[in-house]
């Protein structure tokens, strides 16, 4: 009749207790594999292999006759003299007794036992534990549930720094949020020198560690509830007509290379100018103009001057294909695409009505303008001095979705040199980004 194995049925998902740990070192005496002690305890093989990993702890060498033995890799073809000093000993220094040449030699490498690198990764069961003098490591229970109680009340007690750690790390940090950094741009600048995880970061920064809040982050709000998405007409106006939404989908699809722009407007309050927005897909890279008013007139007018500054074929190439919604100021797609030199310039298509998501790169990057000036603010004082500095702080900062890249460093990769110096773009050093409206209401 077959035995039936032992087994310590305590349920999964559930934390060893000083019961299993006192079988892990029972069994590993015996020369129990992992298996065969997941099974008994109830858990897997995985779980006890960790167990005995971080448990372990370690015995140096115990030495022989008085003396350390010569615990060296190199001890069998070691030809080195002379360690101690004396020029006259004959002796190589693996076989003196004099003095410890593993303590004096600076290739020694220690030798270490090759059961330790795999499992089960302790000495315990070895047949030959008792004539070994190299460095032993051990499992035992009682040991292993100290430290495991330890680690249990240490996670428990509060943040892992000193409070000089705690008080470097809010100088660092909390200067930079002021100015209306994201934590992602703060981290692709200084991630080295905070040591902590972004999670870690934020829950610091609940817990009121820091001297900022949640208030002071741009982005630990709620979303109001979208509206409901309108659905297309049936006739298209004559504006639209070859200009879909669908018909931009045929076009990128059958040359996915082509570069897109998209292009909206953001108004003010109780005002009649307005920023007019390039976005360009592939780099997030934002142009802003200040606008009068918000009319064709003025859109045109727009496109015109970016055309002269940066000549009829660049425009061309730098503005293939641009996507809009229905406002009233873009309704006029002829215009629009005439350059004023003659010819074509580029390509006007149109979101669905209602379907503002299908340009989401730009209406997500105007919240960018909106950290720096917020809903409800007139724009009547703006300059284009001003728009271009919010622009370039903008462009500078860092992105996760650009892997911790700025939109300007992926356009100097995207667009050339020259077409970077016409469109005056500018970089910002990254602790000098401020998306607050101090940004621009120092300069009135």
């Amino acid at each position: 009749m077959k035995k039936k194995s032992k087994r310590l049925d305590t349920g999964k998902h559930k934390h060893l207790n000083p019961e299993q740990r006192a079988e892990i070192e029972s069994s590993l005496n015996g020369g129990l594999n992992f298996r065969g002690i997941g099974r008994i305890i109830g858990k897997d093989p995985s779980t006890v292999a960790k167990e005995v990993r971080l448990n372990r702890f370690m015995k140096p060498p115990t030495p022989a006759y008085k003396r350390l033995s010569n615990n060296c890799q190199l001890f069998k073809t070691c030809e080195v003299r002379h360690l101690c000093g004396k020029g006259n000993c004959a002796k190589l220094c693996r076989s003196c007794s004099g003095h410890d040449c593993n303590q004096l030699c600076r290739t020694f490498e220690e030798r270490l036992c090759p059961r330790l690198d795999k499992a089960p990764y302790v000495c315990n069961g070895c047949p030959t534990r008792q004539h070994c003098r190299m460095t032993k490591y051990w499992y035992r229970s009682v040991q292993a549930e100290l430290a495991y109680r330890e680690r249990l009340s240490g996670s428990r007690l509060g943040i892992s720094l000193t409070p000089d750690e705690l008080a470097a790390l809010d100088d660092l940090v909390c200067p930079l949020i002021r100015q209306g950094q994201s934590i992602s741009h703060i981290y692709a600048s200084h991630a080295d020198e905070i040591g902590c995880f972004r999670k870690t970061l934020y829950a610091y920064i609940s817990q009121g560690c820091l001297s900022v809040i949640n208030l002071d982050l741009p982005r630990q709000v709620r979303y109001k509830k979208r509206r409901k998405r309108c659905k297309e007409p049936v006739a298209n106006p004559k504006y639209r007509i070859d200009r879909t939404y669908d018909d931009f989908i045929r076009l990128t699809t059958l040359a996915s290379d082509l570069p897109v722009v998209e292009v909206d407007t953001v108004e003010g309050s109780d005002c009649s100018e307005v920023l007019l927005t390039f976005l360009f897909r592939q780099s997030k890279l934002m142009l802003v103009e200040l606008l009068p008013a918000q009319t064709q007139s003025c859109v045109h007018k727009a496109l015109d001057t970016l055309e002269q500054a940066l000549g009829p074929a660049v425009f061309a190439r730098t503005f293939p294909v641009i996507l809009t919604d229905n406002g009233s100021e873009f309704k006029n797609p002829d215009a629009l695409e005439r350059s004023s030199y003659g010819g074509k310039r580029t390509r006007v298509f149109y979101c669905n009505p209602g379907a503002s998501w299908q340009k989401g790169a730009i209406e997500k990057n105007h919240e960018f303008i909106r950290y720096v000036l917020p809903k409800g603010t007139s724009f009547d004082w703006l300059t284009a001095g001003m728009v271009t500095l919010l622009r370039d702080h903008i462009n500078s900062t860092c992105r996760d979705a650009l892997n911790q890249n700025s939109p300007l460093d992926l356009a100097s990769l995207l667009l050339s040199q020259p077409v970077i110096e016409l469109l005056g773009l500018r970089r910002i050093p990254p602790d000098d980004i401020i998306l607050k409206p101090a940004l621009l209401t120092t300069l009135t």
